[in-house]
Formats: structure tokens, C-alpha cells, sequence
């Protein structure tokens, strides 16, 4: 979600042993981006594409900075200890 004052707000889920941030659809394709650009760490489900930390969430931090927008970051821990796109669902947040 972006709001006025160009600042992006996404959800950086922590699996335990990776970590994504979850970007919805409708954002991504704002910065003209059509997922060629990412790793097949990352995948996309449910109308949001999950970039995987270590590389392609840091391409996307860049290309968002970039515009010159800011990033605010909500941190959720899922109970999962290894990635696996048939494992790893977003309902299996813990609070």
C-alpha cells in the first residue's frame, strides 16, 4: 500500500530460517515491474508477490528508494521453520 507522502507500507514475514516482504499486485506493477526481474526465491500468490530477503527484497528496496520513496516495515513471524511455497501461507501468522 502506498500513501500520499510516498511512503510504502509492506509486511516482512519471518519464516525462521528466510524472510519476504510481501508486496501487493496493484504496488509492484506501479513501479513497472513484471517479475522477470526477481529470482525463483520469490513467488506470488494470492493477488501479492513474496520477495525473498536476501536478494530480491533488497532489488526491490532499491528500485522503490530509487523514486524516492520510503519504506515502513511490519514485522510478522509465521511458525515455519523451512520455506516451501506449500507450507509457508500467509494465515499462518503468530502474534
Amino acid at each position: 500500500m502506498i500513501d500520499n507522502e510516498k511512503q510504502l507500507n509492506l509486511v516482512f514475514y519471518d519464516t525462521e530460517s528466510h524472510g519476504y516482504i510481501r508486496v501487493h499486485k496493484d504496488t509492484f506493477f506501479q513501479f513497472n515491474l513484471n517479475g522477470s526481474e526477481f529470482s525463483k526465491c520469490s513467488y506470488y500468490s494470492k493477488g501479492y508477490f513474496y520477495l525473498e530477503e536476501d536478494c530480491d527484497a533488497t532489488k526491490f528496496e532499491k528500485i522503490v528508494k530509487d523514486k524516492g520513496y520510503s519504506i515502513n516495515y511490519t514485522n510478522k513471524y509465521v511458525n515455519c521453520f523451512y520455506f516451501d511455497n506449500n507450507k509457508f501461507q500467509p494465515n499462518m501468522e503468530i502474534k
